[in-house]
Parts: structure tokens; C-alpha cells; sequence
């Protein structure tokens, strides 16, 4: 919201300004559209961000969170299930990701 707050004007009101300038049969300049644009698109950014980040606090706070979403501290507990344990109760060792060959490496004769 305070970064909302530091536009002089509001979503509807950029729409307003874009829609008035097409309809009046006057050709806004184009850096004057160009960044009515840009400024209303920026507040729509911000505007979507902080619906879904009020979505998911609320959702957090119910204990339902969204799939794909983990709670503050879930990645510990996700690592933890996911280490494989041994026979011998001592966790494996994680696995490597493989060796890609290097394509053009060899030298020609």
C-alpha cells in the first residue's frame, strides 16, 4: 500500500486519461501515453501482489494453504522427509546431478 500510495493517481483513473485522449480525436504525445501505460500497469502489479499476498496470509492462518505454497519454515520440514535413511539408521548422501559431456571440446586434427 505504500507504494500504491506514492502515484498521484489511481488505476481507473490512468484508464481514464488513455480512454479521454483516444476519444477526443487528439493524439496523446507518445511519451505521455507511454508512461500513463507503464505507471497503470506497475499499480496493477502491486495491486494483484498484495490481493495474493493477503489470499495466502489468510489461507496460512486458516491452516489451508495453497498447493505449491509452504508455510515458514517448510523447507526444513520438507528436506527432512525427503532424506533417504539408510539401513543403518544414517542418512544417504545426497545425490549428485550428472556430468553433462561438452559438446565442440575435442580438438581437431
Amino acid at each position: 500500500d505504500q507504494h500504491l500510495a506514492r502515484y498521484d493517481h489511481s488505476v481507473e483513473e490512468d484508464e481514464q486519461i488513455l480512454k479521454h485522449g483516444r476519444l477526443a480525436g487528439k493524439l496523446l504525445p507518445a511519451r505521455k501515453e507511454i508512461a500513463v501505460t507503464y505507471r497503470k500497469l506497475c499499480k496493477r502489479v502491486l495491486l494483484r501482489t498484495s490481493e495474493m499476498m493477503s489470499a495466502h496470509f489468510s489461507a496460512y492462518q486458516k491452516g489451508m494453504l495453497p498447493l505449491g505454497m509452504h508455510s515458514p519454515g517448510g523447507s526444513a520440514a520438507a528436506a527432512s522427509r525427503s532424506t533417504v535413511v539408510r539401513a543403518g539408521g544414517e542418512p544417504a548422501p545426497p545425490e549428485r546431478k550428472k556430468k553433462r559431456k561438452r559438446r565442440g571440446s575435442k580438438a581437431k586434427p
